[in-house]
């Protein structure tokens, strides 16, 4: 969480020209200081201070301040100065305090458990769901990793152990293993003998290893899983990369998996060949493991090679295919793929997270679906009453997007669901998203937030008397709505995020931190 550092305090920003080049530098004082000086943005970035400016263009309340259409040479921007007038105070309500707001919640709605209570203020909000700064600047450094290290010697170990009992590793049921940075190749080398272990060391040679994650920094699944005679008890399967300078897609051919999750965020930096690859992997993945259940891809994609993509997963089948998650992240302007033909030839899906082709399903498509995540627009090609969804998560609301037509979309969504009487869970989350680009100040940055009111929560209720579990952004802190959450009767879960400003002095800036 964001906290306000009191060393230092930006007074103003002003726009110059710098190698022809417009950009803020920003005048600052610091404790215990009377001059003042100007800095540029490069130095906040050394002092670990950057999150002073952030907080600056908050208080400003200009928060395109990276867009050129802002960097006008010699434009200053100072923090607003407002005092309401008599007559604005009395007749505006104020907006409740989180603790209150979380008392009135709980007096509205006394089954809701409010664990994930969230409070979200506008000074604040970079720092919040979640903490996106921190793990940004915050790794994992060597002596982080001697946790990892001797874990893994541990479980590969190969000394005599007469009088020590069974080896740990014949105990191992599930291994999930997370390093940011690279693995070293010691580590490597670990990592390869303790799995051997798993097997060797098991009295029937067989190993007990049934889950296995591995999220690091261009490492690559051990072959040795393939071996489908040491590890015929390895089911599931889910693999994350980042910054993979491999090309290696084997782990796809490890047989016998019934569950699958492969995350690689950097696939739009590899060749035509490597993408036709990963291809030919995941085509052959019906043949080496037919009774897979979950399949869950999540990658990045450029847009020439789509009608690839678009042809190998859209021939998959699996007789007994249950989850499917298909997340395909293009950063061309390219139209996205389309996996309606993937989705019409499994029946046995109940639960879907794959971005809709603009052609309706066929109406006996998903004939078991009770879970859905997804964007507004899909959710009303899926949600027409012909199947039993009890699970929901809609995006209504993405990055850019237009005020009148998310509006738009959020009634059409809330209309949509007397179509779902039978619906326990609903997450009609935002789209937020924030850009950050320390080499520029002409990227756009912000988060794009809307809430929903009192009548849109009391139609909610209407529509789905059900609900139990409930996720939502609140337009407003005002009393009346939230106490259109009482209309929820069977409201066991709650998650509840707002958006309030708060003054230039804080306001309520120190409750929200004491709420959390």
């Amino acid at each position: 969480m964001y906290r306000p550092n009191r060393d230092i305090s930006i007074l103003s920003a002003q726009v110059v020209s710098k190698r022809g080049v417009s950009c803020w530098k920003y005048r600052v004082k610091w404790l215990n200081l009377d001059e003042e000086s100007w800095k540029p943005i490069s130095h906040f970035f050394g002092s670990g201070t950057l999150l002073e400016v952030d907080a600056f263009w908050t208080r400003v309340g200009l928060v395109d301040w990276r867009s050129a259409e802002t960097l006008k040479v010699g434009q200053e921007a100072r923090p607003h100065t407002y005092t309401p007038s008599r007559s604005a105070a009395t007749s505006q309500i104020p907006p409740l305090l989180p603790l209150e707001l979380r008392a009135l919640i709980a007096e509205q709605a006394p089954r809701a458990t409010l664990m994930h209570f969230c409070a979200t203020a506008r000074e604040e909000y970079l720092y919040m769901m979640p903490i996106l700064y921190r793990s940004i600047i915050q790794g994992v450094g060597t002596k982080d990793m001697r946790p990892l290290a001797k874990f893994l010697f541990t479980l590969g170990s190969t000394m005599d152990r007469r009088n020590l009992g069974p080896h740990p590793a014949i105990l191992v049921r599930e291994l999930r293993l997370h390093c940011v940075w690279k693995m070293p190749g010691e580590l490597k080398g670990a990592l390869q003998r303790a799995l051997r272990c798993t097997a060797d060391y098991a009295p029937d040679g067989k190993s007990q290893l049934r889950v296995f994650h591995l999220d690091t920094d261009r490492t690559t699944v051990p072959l040795m899983l393939n071996k489908r005679a040491a590890f015929e008890n390895l089911t599931e399967l889910s693999v994350v990369r980042s910054g993979s300078d491999t090309s290696q897609f084997e782990f796809l051919l490890i047989p016998g998996l019934k569950s699958l999750a492969y995350k690689d965020q950097t696939l739009f930096n590899r060749g035509e060949p490597t993408m036709s690859r990963f291809c030919r992997s995941l085509e052959l993945l019906p043949t080496v493991s037919p009774d897979l259940t979950v399949l869950k891809v999540d990658i990045s994609w450029a847009g020439p090679q789509i009608p690839l993509l678009e042809q190998t997963v859209n021939s998959l089948r699996f007789a007994c295919l249950e989850v499917a998650s298909i997340q395909v992240f293009l950063r061309d302007d390219f139209p996205g793929p389309t996996f309606n033909a993937f989705l019409e030839a499994h029946p046995t899906l109940y639960e879907v997270s794959v971005v809709l082709d603009s052609r309706p399903l066929r109406d006996n498509a998903l004939p078991l679906l009770r879970a859905f995540t997804g964007r507004a627009g899909d959710f009303l090609k899926v949600c027409d009453g012909a199947r039993p969804i009890r699970d929901l998560a809609v995006t209504l609301f993405r990055r850019n997007s237009n005020e009148g037509q998310a509006s738009e979309r959020g009634r059409a969504v809330v209309a949509a669901l007397t179509e779902t009487p039978n619906l326990h869970r609903l997450a009609i989350v935002n789209g937020y998203d924030a850009v950050y680009d320390d080499s520029s100040e002409s990227e756009g940055n912000g988060i794009h937030m809307y809430g929903l009111d009192r009548s849109t929560i009391c139609a909610i209720a209407k529509a789905c008397s059900r609900i139990t579990h409930l996720e939502l952004h609140l337009k407003s802190t005002k009393r009346a709505d939230v106490k259109a959450l009482a209309n929820l009767h069977e409201l066991q879960w709650l998650r509840a995020h707002f958006w309030m400003t708060i003054s230039n002095e804080g306001g309520p800036a120190n409750d929200i931190l004491s709420s959390k």
